[in-house]
């Protein structure tokens, strides 16, 4: 949970303004969280209420209802139509809001029904609960320690023995659970830290702050995410998201930092 809303602000500034720079630097003031980081909070908040995920999303987005890069426009109409139903979405955003499953449940079949309902309530489309299930199991599977051996697994059941032969071109916007999440496992297994995996995610272009917190989510069990990162992260959050982050990694205590 917390590396992805570090890859969400990392990324932020550079989502409609690519540097395409390994190079750049990292957490600039003009950095902020983005609705990445409001709907991984609302995800984790369910889980710590026991509340259903379309409510606990809502509720949030409602309180955040201009974050920064905006909501996309048919998950902004969901938000505000008390009577929304699922819109068939094959986005990412099913992708980078669904870590803190990956945190708090422990079997496959666990994983893959919370997963599954975390995307269902606007990405109800194959293809977006698809992004977020293997997501969500890889977190899982690097949390239990089988490396970067057991996020390829992963993605090569869901995504096919292809799944890396056709990259998207760097600076590609991607919006899509498609591509933008074997690209995500891409980025995750040729990075060497934590850091690495968000800079060379970032450094690719495109959809950044999306991107970075879907790397993020699983580069975190698998490098741990260094001190440093994690104090300057929390300085860009509201009280209201610390407490729920907070609350969330006290009972599922599984994030190393060093």
């Amino acid at each position: 949970m917390l590396g992805a809303i570090i890859g969400d602000i990392a990324g932020s500034s550079q989502e409609f303004d690519n540097l395409m720079t390994y190079g750049f630097g990292m957490f600039q003031p003009y950095d902020s969280y983005t609705d990445d980081t409001i709907c991984t909070v609302a995800t984790a908040d369910a889980i710590l209420k026991d509340e259903p995920y379309g409510d606990a999303t809502r509720r949030w987005c409602r309180a955040y209802p201009a974050p920064m890069g905006a909501y996309g426009s048919m998950f902004a109409e969901w938000i505000f139509k008390d009577d929304a139903k699922p819109y068939g979405s094959w986005g990412n955003g099913s992708a980078m809001r669904v870590s803190p499953v990956g945190h708090a449940f422990k079997t496959d079949d666990e994983i893959i029904g919370q997963a599954t309902a975390s995307a269902a309530f606007s990405h109800n489309h194959p293809e977006g609960i698809k992004g977020a299930v293997a997501v969500a199991l890889a977190v899982r599977r690097l949390l239990d320690h089988k490396g970067k051996e057991g996020a390829e697994q992963i993605v090569r059941q869901y995504y096919g023995d292809g799944w890396a032969d056709m990259p998207p071109q760097r600076g590609g916007f991607l919006a899509d659970c498609m591509r933008s999440v074997p690209l995500a496992f891409r980025h995750l297994l040729d990075s060497t830290s934590f850091e690495d995996a968000l800079r060379r995610t970032i450094a690719y272009g495109g959809d950044t702050d999306t991107m970075s917190a879907i790397v993020g989510a699983m580069a975190e069990p698998l490098w741990g995410i260094p001190a440093w990162m994690e104090a300057k992260a929390r300085t860009y959050l509201p009280d209201r998201m610390l407490q729920v982050l907070d609350a969330f990694t006290n009972k599922y205590p599984s994030t190393i930092i060093y």
